[in-house]
């Protein structure tokens, strides 16, 4: 299967499209990291007398960092989906369907390679930063 180029798209939009799905998936990573630092916090906070305010906020706040998450990871999947091209002689929504799930899979695979990369580099660091 031959892939087919537009003529009229240069091959830079590409690399901007391909690096752009890239950050949305580093911001993404970070935000579910985020997400789990205050799930943490709100779990390590209940159940003692006085903290009701400081769970709700850490809870409040783990909430809005899942959300960061699926709004960049929703982005990711969208850049992903544009990079695509296979699939060209197919129907439309066989085409729009396998594209779709090529792109959500490879942008959910990027964004847990790069969460695995920051936590362990914040896991080397840790030593060194008390």
């Amino acid at each position: 299967m031959e892939l087919i180029r537009r003529a009229s798209r240069p091959r830079i939009a590409t690399w901007i499209v391909a690096c752009l799905a890239g950050a949305f998936s580093s911001v993404a990573a970070l935000a579910y990291l985020f997400y789990i630092t205050n799930g943490i916090v709100a779990g390590a906070l209940i159940g003692l007398a006085g903290r009701e305010t400081d769970v709700a906020v850490a809870q409040h706040h783990a909430i809005v960092w899942l959300v960061v998450c699926a709004v960049f990871q929703f982005g990711a999947v969208i850049a992903l989906f544009s990079l695509l091209g296979f699939g060209a002689e197919a129907d439309g929504l066989v085409r729009l369907a396998s594209r779709g799930l090529v792109a959500t899979v490879l942008s959910c695979v990027t964004t847990f390679v790069v969460a695995v990369v920051m936590f362990e580099t914040l896991n080397l660091l840790r030593p060194h930063l008390h």
